[in-house]
């Protein structure tokens, strides 16, 4: 009990000054700064009260912070709706489908993701140090204490999918196709969150214990220098060194897509007029046609589930163009004007696909444009 309560209740009113003590005391402890801890306790035991309604003005905080949410919520969902029906078609869908495998024991998996460490030679040992900060004070995240839920489930979820092929497991994570690396993604984004208010929590158990003429600002800048400091620079370099292998490397013609081909896909879509496509490979870079020229091509993704009956049929017999009567249709029925042509594909049993082998100096063909790295012909009937 405060002094002002102590000093207020030990007295003994009497007569007509009963009542205006009585209403001093009711006002002190109803006072913002009256009640204190025992206020904040009070109210917390009264809203879990069945005698308090959900409706109550303290029982109600949690709603009105999360009414601005809903907005965007509705607009994410509406934005979003293409790929997640799609993602539940597949679920349901009678496409093949295989999974990924497994890459860790349980024991591994855990470790990696406390870590932050998929795929990198070292765990990031200071950003885990801020995530148990923020398990430690998690109690004093308050109305965010909704991330370690989120945290919680895509975490189990990616050990779930690191480490096991059980069919239950591939059967609920299909819709992301049991894929470690999007699962160690989603969970990476709450523990980060998490990390994040172990430091503002250090920063505030740093700042109750200064001197109040050191300004609060200046224990916020030593815990995030120091954290960046500690960290090699939030690990950008070492992030940066793992992401900069998909496009990036000592040696242009060992990436997925070589400055060459990039370079042929321009010219293409600069050839090209609207509408026209280009008969391609699946499997040597040119897949990305569409997104680098804006020219749609036969082969539009390096996934070879379910294709169409015309790609199939081109994909293997498209070099029989000038004898096969149904090759030529299908050219005719998807506006087939170009033949875009990359390095083909080094991983074994790749190469290019059967109606693309051996297309050099076939008649019915102009070659229109070349570089070291890929070639583009015409169809000349």
């Amino acid at each position: 009990m405060k002094r002002a309560d102590r000093v207020i209740t030990s007295a003994r009113p009497t007569g007509h000054f009963r009542p205006s003590l009585h209403r001093a005391l009711r006002r002190h402890r109803q006072s913002p700064g009256g009640g204190q801890g025992a206020g904040t306790w009070r109210s917390g035991r009264a809203c879990r009260s069945r005698r308090r309604p959900a409706s109550s003005p303290r029982c109600s905080g949690w709603v009105t912070s999360a009414r601005p949410l809903l907005p965007i919520a509705v607009v994410s969902l509406l934005v979003a709706w293409l790929q997640l029906s799609g993602a539940l078609g597949l679920a349901t869908s009678t496409l093949p489908y295989y999974g990924w495998p497994s890459e860790y024991r349980a024991s591994t998996a855990l470790g990696a993701l406390l870590g932050f460490q998929h795929f990198e030679a070292h765990p990031q040992v200071w950003l885990s140090v801020a995530l148990f900060l923020g398990i430690v004070f998690f109690a004093r995240a308050g109305e965010l204490r909704w991330i370690g839920l989120t945290a919680a489930v895509t975490g189990l979820a990616y050990l779930a999918v690191a480490s096991s092929n059980a069919p239950i497991v591939m059967a609920l994570s299909r819709p992301w196709w049991d894929d470690p690396f999007r699962f160690f993604s989603m969970a990476a984004i709450p523990l980060s969150v998490l990390a994040a208010h172990g430091l503002a929590s250090t920063q505030a158990w740093l700042r109750d214990r200064l001197p109040s003429r050191v300004p609060a600002f200046a224990g916020a800048a030593v815990v995030l220098l120091g954290f960046a400091v500690l960290s090699n620079g939030l690990y950008v370099r070492s992030n940066g060194a793992r992401v900069s292998t998909g496009y990036q490397a000592a040696d242009p013609s060992a990436l997925r897509v070589t400055p060459g081909e990039q370079s042929a896909m321009a010219e293409l879509g600069e050839l090209a007029k609207p509408g026209e496509w280009a008969m391609n490979d699946r499997f040597d870079g040119t897949a990305w046609t569409y997104a680098l020229a804006g020219i749609r091509t036969v082969a539009g993704h390096f996934d070879e589930t379910s294709p169409p009956r015309d790609a199939v049929l081109l994909a293997n017999g498209f070099r029989n163009y000038s004898t096969d009567p149904a090759v030529r249709a299908a050219v005719r029925r998807w506006h087939i004007h170009w033949v875009n042509l990359g390095k083909p594909s080094t991983e074994p049993g790749r190469p290019y696909q059967p109606g693309l082998v051996g297309l050099a100096g076939e008649p019915f063909l102009t070659e229109v444009y070349r570089n070291p790295d890929a070639v583009i012909h015409r169809p000349t009937s």
